[in-house]
């Protein structure tokens, strides 16, 4: 492994990379990632570990495609508000003009972190603030979240994870539910192990059928109308469906992704067995 310390992590800290940076990918780093001489990316890692000095712990930057937008930005527009879940309109600054590109989320690679230490960033320029904005739609769209151990037990215990299982896994048009519901986000009161807990969980499916679909069979699960649809001594429970087409990514700011229900049931098994 190449030698590195706190001089090299000063190095691309001192080169300007972080959250946000633009670069035209080339040699050996366009050929890890799979993109061609000059594709103009855009870093997605965080900025601590883009310029952590512990290269064992953290040897790779995550980066994915910038392509320019045909429009000027606004930043009340769907893509700006990250209507389209896979990709996401941010402002850069291009020749002393604001430019919008949208970064592209399903061409994501990764790339040594010592790439860095070679080039400078050298594609538009983003703000901070926009290299904040691409975390913050990365964390709410794609980052995984650990659920305190006593909140997965009650669940289990009071009998929802197979209940709610039960209906992800039954068909709808010839396919499973789950396989249908583009991501699931929740929230719930408290990070600590403690005795009772309040949770909410937003189930976003690809389209409006398939959301009265999952509505009307989690209604007559627990006979009444959603989003109140159970309370017991260890938990109360809310649960929220909704089409992706009308949902934009800003609605789950309070809210964490988990992208699969293997936090409470054997579903990810299940769709590794293609069930």
């Amino acid at each position: 492994m190449t030698a590195f310390g706190e001089a090299e992590a000063r190095r691309i800290l001192d080169l300007g990379w972080r959250q946000g940076s633009t670069f035209h990918v080339r040699g050996r780093a366009a050929e890890q990632a799979g993109f061609p001489e000059g594709t103009l990316v855009v870093v997605l890692t965080q900025s601590c570990t883009v310029v952590s000095v512990d290269l064992e712990k953290d040897p790779l930057v995550e980066i994915t495609t910038l392509d320019r937008s045909e429009e000027a930005y606004r930043a009340n527009s769907d893509g700006a508000r990250g209507k389209n879940m896979r990709k996401l309109t941010i402002p850069l600054t291009e020749g002393g003009a604001e430019v919008a590109y949208v970064v592209d989320i399903n061409a994501r690679r990764f790339i040594d972190r010592t790439h860095l230490m070679d080039l400078a960033p050298d594609g538009p320029v983003s703000t901070i603030g926009t290299g904040e904005r691409i975390g913050r739609w990365i964390a709410s769209t794609y980052a995984r979240a650990a659920l305190p151990n006593n909140l997965v037990e009650f669940f289990r215990k009071d009998g929802f994870d197979t209940a709610i299982e039960k209906i992800l896994k039954a068909k709808f048009e010839g396919d499973p539910i789950h396989g249908r519901i583009r991501a699931m986000f929740a929230n719930w009161s408290s990070d600590e192990e403690i005795d009772f807990y309040e949770l909410r969980i937003e189930f976003l499916c690809d389209d409006e059928l398939v959301a009265m679909e999952l509505d009307d069979r989690l209604q007559k699960l627990f006979g009444v109308e959603l989003p109140h649809v159970a309370k017991t001594d260890r938990i109360q429970l809310q649960l929220h469906v909704r089409e992706a087409g009308g949902t934009f990514f800003n609605e789950f700011d309070n809210l964490r992704r988990f992208s699969r229900w293997d936090f409470f049931s054997g579903l990810a098994e299940s769709q590794a067995d293609g069930i």
